[in-house]
């Protein structure tokens, strides 16, 4: 009796090893995946950022990786001085906070209504709104319809138009149908009213998604420019990133005119040496695109905190 009782503990110490053996394995090649990953996310990033941050004349040369050779802020200062990308910008700015902050509001109060079991007609709304999805009307339609309520040339027509999704709202309405309801039903019958219990109860609890929600907005506020292209005039109106595809088509144009004039022996030259133009569109996409990455991980952290709110026990 004795030694099986030694050969079972025997056994189950060896199981336990060879199980400690292949998680340490498993977490070895986990790490070395991850580590891949950022670096295949992160070099392309660091490259522009060497760009924009080197000579050009010895970005020329080439063989540039993540890190400049000849350090200088030139570029930078000039498209910080640049009134064009200082007014783009503040207007993507103003459009992405109050924007996002919006279509999470009135997608959040959707999605809210739509969890209530008691919501007569939810099923009849559920697929009223469904079909826009598939179907669009296109972008003509479009114009006509803001141009009849005076939405071209506003500033509104950012925020206004996207600021309903129902793909969100259905993902705001999965992850509510999760949520536990115990406190729910304790403040209803305490006397709660349904306005305080979306905004004290459900909203505290829903912060996972909210936080996955409000990045993703904001993402999209960010880097829009089409809305620009169709409906904006005014170059007081006009965004970063529509702001710096003029950019970039101007830069080409006169690359493409000083390329000629060389080759036709006009002007005397040569265009691979000092040629600023690669170095100044570096320098831009930095500044578009350091506000982005510098929010990532403050919602990384709100979204870590509402994970440990959400996480409630029956």
């Amino acid at each position: 009796m004795k030694t099986t009782a030694l050969q079972n503990l025997f056994h189950n110490k060896k199981n336990h090893i060879k199980d400690s053996i292949g998680q340490r394995i498993f977490r070895v090649f986990l790490a070395i995946i991850l580590i891949l990953a950022c670096a295949a996310f992160l070099f392309p990033y660091l490259h522009v950022l060497a760009k924009a941050l080197n000579s050009s004349a010895d970005t020329a040369l080439g063989g540039l990786t993540i890190y400049p050779r000849k350090f200088t802020f030139e570029f930078i200062s000039i498209v910080l001085q640049d009134s064009g990308i200082l007014l783009g910008l503040r207007n993507t700015v103003a459009i992405t906070v109050i924007g996002s902050l919006f279509t999470v509001a009135i997608n959040y109060v959707a999605a809210y209504a739509l969890w209530q079991k008691t919501f007569w007609g939810k099923t009849v709304i559920v697929w009223f709104l469904t079909i826009p999805m598939f179907i669009s009307g296109g972008i003509v339609s479009n114009y006509v319809i803001y141009s009849k309520i005076g939405m071209i040339d506003n500033f509104l027509v950012y925020i206004l138009p996207g600021s309903f999704n129902f793909f969100t709202v259905v993902f705001i309405r999965t992850y509510l149908t999760g949520v536990s309801t115990t406190y729910v039903e304790a403040a209803r019958i305490d006397g709660a009213s349904e306005l305080k219990i979306a905004v004290k109860i459900i909203l505290p609890l829903s912060m996972p998604i909210i936080a996955v929600m409000l990045l993703r907005a904001a993402v999209g506020y960010w880097n829009s420019w089409s809305t620009t292209l169709y409906y904006i005039d005014s170059p007081s109106l006009y965004t970063l990133p529509y702001y710096l595809q003029l950019s970039l088509k101007n830069s080409q144009e006169v690359e493409r005119v000083l390329r000629e004039a060389i080759e036709q022996g006009r002007i005397v030259g040569d265009m691979s040496i000092g040629s600023p133009s690669e170095s100044i569109q570096a320098a831009q996409t930095i500044i578009s695109t350091l506000p982005l990455v510098c929010l990532y991980p403050f919602f990384q952290k709100y979204l870590a905190k509402g994970v440990s709110l959400g996480g409630i026990k029956e």
